[in-house]
């Protein structure tokens, strides 16, 4: 996966923001192509968030795999390597031993290939203006979407 930078980030999320037909064609698009992705991203492990929870979490996974731009030669991810890949996430995270939410996550950005992609991630589920997130939902939609990049580093 090639380094997203915060400017091809903010190009995206401007494009998408505005258009939600284009994000639901997206949606409707990686779900034929990546169902292990987004059977990961309607699991029963995202009822616990609230409607407006999971659909900003949608949004940001269509930013996160627009982003990434996957191969034409795209290759199915295994639920079983997803699931491996949020366990190590969770492992990690209950190793952090920050005061704050944001400290807490500063263990994931040291050397980590995609940092930019990653603080947007951060950012979007910490400064929610609208209070979309809740402090209970914040954790998992970060450790999911990071996950989802995670997968895709390793894809490339």
């Amino acid at each position: 996966m090639h380094f997203v930078d915060e400017i091809t980030i903010e190009k995206i999320v401007e494009k998408l923001g505005n258009d939600a037909v284009t994000v639901q064609n997206l949606i409707d698009n990686y779900s034929n192509t990546e169902p292990a992705l987004l059977g990961y991203f309607f699991s029963e492990d995202t009822h616990a968030f609230t409607n407006p929870e999971r659909e900003w979490m949608l949004f940001l996974l269509m930013v996160i795999l627009e982003s990434s731009k996957l191969s034409s030669e795209k290759e199915i991810f295994s639920e079983k390597k997803i699931l491996d890949i949020e366990e190590k996430n969770w492992t990690i995270l209950q190793q952090s031993s920050g005061k704050t939410f944001r400290d807490r996550l500063d263990i994931f950005f040291d050397g980590y290939k995609q940092e930019d992609l990653l603080a947007f991630v951060e950012d979007s589920v910490s400064d929610a203006e609208d209070e979309v997130i809740s402090k209970e939902g914040r954790e998992p939609m970060f450790i999911m979407l990071k996950t989802i990049i995670d997968v895709l580093i390793e894809h490339h």
